[in-house]
This record gives C-alpha cells, structure tokens and sequence, in this order.
C-alpha cells in the first residue's frame, strides 16, 4: 500500500511539474545553450595568439547568435520578459560576430582604441547572457 501511494504521489508530481507550457521550451533553450557552450571549435588549433583569440570570439558569437535567431524563429510560449532579454542578446552576439568578423577580413587582430572598449563589453556581456539565463530557470 506504501509503495502504490508512493508512486501515485511521483507520477502527479510529475504531471504536475510538467503541466507549464513554458517548461519543453525553456529545456530546448538550455539544451541549446549548452551546445554552443560546449563547442569545441577544432578549426581554431590553426591559429596562435591574437588571431586565435578573435577568431574564438567571432565564432562563438556566430554560434550564439544563430542559436538564438533560430530559438526565436518560432513562436514560443515564453514571458514577455524572457523573449525580450534573448533578442537583446541576439543583438549583443551579432554585433560581437560582426566586429570580430571584420577584423578577420581586415587580417588585424589587435583591437584599435575604439574596438576595444566596444568588445570588452560586448564580450562580458555575452558572458554575462548565459549566467542571467539561469535566472529565468528558477522555480522551474
């Protein structure tokens, strides 16, 4: 009788954990966000120094930025607040992508004065990004 009552108390709260429409959508964004994370870009073992930094940079700006683009490409039962943080930091990441791209085109990797303020905070801020997405999981 303990063991039935055990379980039907694990399947409801399973039932009932799962009842959030929100919940599949916010697991396939973490998911996501994991496999950017956890991209080991092996084409950069060609590079050294400098270049090998800017070009990490381009690519996991890329890669963050078309994660997102494609996680807000449908239309997701997700809070107002939630979509808007991902679209600013859709932005964030292109503009990272964008300026590390050029340098790449430009064959300079060494940040001018005015580059480098710009991709320290746009760099802390993709950083940043991923630890204020934990904060949308709380409660979940």
């Amino acid at each position: 009788m303990i063991r039935f009552t055990l379980l039907l108390l694990l399947c409801l709260a399973c039932i009932t954990g799962c009842s959030d429409p929100a919940r599949p959508h916010l697991e396939e964004l973490l998911g996501e966000y994991g496999r950017v994370v956890g991209t080991p870009f092996p084409e950069l073992e060609l590079y050294e120094g400098d270049e090998r930094k800017v070009r990490y940079l381009h690519a996991h700006s890329a890669a963050t930025h078309q994660m997102l683009k494609n996680y807000l490409s449908v239309d997701r039962p997700i809070t107002a607040e939630l979509k808007q943080f991902l679209i600013d930091w859709q932005t964030v990441s292109k503009s990272s992508m964008d300026l590390h791209e050029k340098m790449i085109q430009d064959g300079r990797y060494a940040y001018n004065d005015d580059e480098k303020e710009i991709a320290e905070r746009l760099t802390k801020g993709e950083a940043l990004a991923g630890f204020e997405l934990m904060d949308h999981f709380e409660g979940y």
